[in-house]
């Protein structure tokens, strides 16, 4: 997404909102973020907050919540269950594993320390994507409590129970994407294991769009969006064998995902959750999604693999208008209380402002050049993008969605 301001019209657009666009209405919050320069989104962020709190009721942060240094002003209180702890500890795929092993390929091991109601895993065992815990955790009833300072959208996830599943890697040659001869760089095994992390994520997409479409139908939606969801899923399919052919580029080796655990999953079918759901996936995750790719392809050295990224950024880009279309869509069929939903879900969504690249501990160490040769933003243009988009897509679009 070279220019935003074309993005976001785009996704204007695909709400039904061409027609203000066009007459230049839409736009009612000013617009002063630019990539290189002042960044001014704080002030446009707080005046979007404003627009959907005309809408909702937001919550007001914690007066007791520790202040976070990247991502929200103040932590979030988030609590997990002994069986979610549990999950996330013993699966790679979470981010877990602070006590066990720590390559890339990781199988699950068995978490035998502490879990309410006898005390809290250490917040590192349990962080998955680039979810931020502060301090350690608090016991509440059979529950442990922590300080979030999520600081990152991790596009569209599979989450169960409140948290994102993916799955294990397994030695198998059917899902990369063929790239040619192997290529020879600096810190190759650390950038196969962002991207092989990256394929874990497209192939946990798949069922996650999956689950999407079954909740368009429980919900009503018109046969278009159940037909995008469709499509969606074979573009996550095609997503995560680019991610490992790239990853098998750098270091050689046939790594596909291995069985994909989605006990417990369920269909939200009540129409307002879904609406958030679509949100915090797909109308911020999946923005940002297209806006980085799309940066990111622009940087890339090797032409096949720019070319492998330009078509996930605009596969994202597609996959953000259906959200936003099917929020829209929500807010109409379902009247002021899916409205007040959605408009509280982007509040706290713009608040957080994700900003933090998912795979920072796997490329910890890793030059910007280099990073940047194999398509991952340094982290310092990933932040301003973040923002940026943020401001000048996101912002903007909530705040012409929640005036209606």
């Amino acid at each position: 997404m070279r220019d935003l301001g074309i993005f976001r019209n785009r996704l204007l657009a695909a709400m039904g909102f061409a027609a203000a666009v066009e007459s230049g209405c839409a736009m009612d919050v000013p617009v002063s973020v630019t990539l290189d320069g002042t960044d001014h989104s704080d002030s446009v962020l707080s005046e979007v907050l404003d627009a959907v709190a005309e809408v909702s009721d937001v919550v007001a942060s914690d007066p007791d919540a520790p202040t976070c240094q990247n991502g929200p002003a103040t932590a979030k209180w988030h609590c997990y269950t002994a069986d979610q702890l549990k999950y996330a500890a013993e699966n790679k795929g979470m981010g877990g594993n602070d006590t066990g092993p720590k390559d890339a390929d990781a199988v699950a091991y068995t978490y035998t320390g502490v879990l309410p109601p006898d005390g809290c895993p250490a917040p590192a065992a349990i962080e998955y994507c680039c979810q931020d815990l502060v301090g350690p955790g608090t016991v509440q009833g059979g529950s442990c409590c922590y300080w979030d300072c999520t600081s990152c959208i991790c596009g569209r996830p599979l989450t169960i129970a409140g948290a994102a599943r993916s799955a294990a890697t397994s030695e198998r040659g059917d899902w990369q994407a063929d790239f040619g001869v192997i290529a020879s760089t600096a810190h190759a095994a650390a950038l196969a294991a962002a991207w092989r992390a990256d394929a874990l994520d497209e192939h946990a997409s798949v069922a996650s769009f999956q689950r999407f479409g079954l909740e368009l139908l429980a919900c009503g939606a018109p046969p278009e969006l159940v037909a995008a969801a469709s499509h969606a899923t074979i573009d996550e399919i095609a997503h995560a064998r680019l991610c490992f052919g790239i990853a098998m580029l750098l270091d050689g080796r046939s790594v596909g995902p291995g069985a994909l655990d989605c006990t417990g999953l369920q269909i939200r079918g009540d129409l307002a959750v879904a609406a958030v759901a679509a949100v915090r996936e797909g109308c911020v995750g999946e923005t940002l999604a297209a806006a980085q790719v799309g940066a990111a392809a622009r940087l890339v050295q090797n032409a096949k693999v720019a070319e492998a990224l330009a078509r996930i950024a605009e596969d994202e880009a597609r996959h953000a208008e259906l959200a936003w279309q099917f929020v829209a869509w929500a807010c109409e069929e379902g009247g002021e209380t899916v409205r007040a939903a959605v408009a509280a879900a982007f509040a706290e969504a713009l608040a957080a402002q994700p900003s933090v690249d998912a795979r920072e501990a796997e490329l910890r160490g890793v030059p910007d050049a280099i990073r940047a040769a194999w398509g991952r933003l340094p982290q310092g243009e990933a932040r301003r993008l973040s923002r940026a988009v943020l401001a000048e897509v996101v912002a903007p679009c909530a705040a012409r969605l929640a005036r209606g």
